[in-house]
């Protein structure tokens, strides 16, 4: 048997680039009551997924701006 002593101590999770500071930014926004509804899509440490939808206030401009966000995420990411 080894003599070795290993520390297993939980190991620390980062959000990726510019997470944290996003949602802070976004937060004030809506603390400033400039943001009336939103749609936020996570994807967590563990390759598993979050939704969260708040209002249904002017949907159609929801739903325009979520279809052009998605197109320049598939130019930037996925071309």
């Amino acid at each position: 048997m080894s003599d070795k002593v290993v520390s297993l101590s939980e190991v620390k999770k980062e959000s990726g680039a510019n997470v944290v500071a996003t949602l802070e930014e976004m937060l004030e926004s809506a603390r400033r009551g400039e943001i009336v509804n939103c749609l936020i899509v996570t994807v967590n440490h563990d390759g598993t997924c979050t939704r969260a939808v708040a209002n249904g206030h002017q949907p159609f401009n929801l739903l325009g701006q979520l279809e052009d966000a998605k197109v320049s995420f598939m130019e930037s990411y996925l071309a």
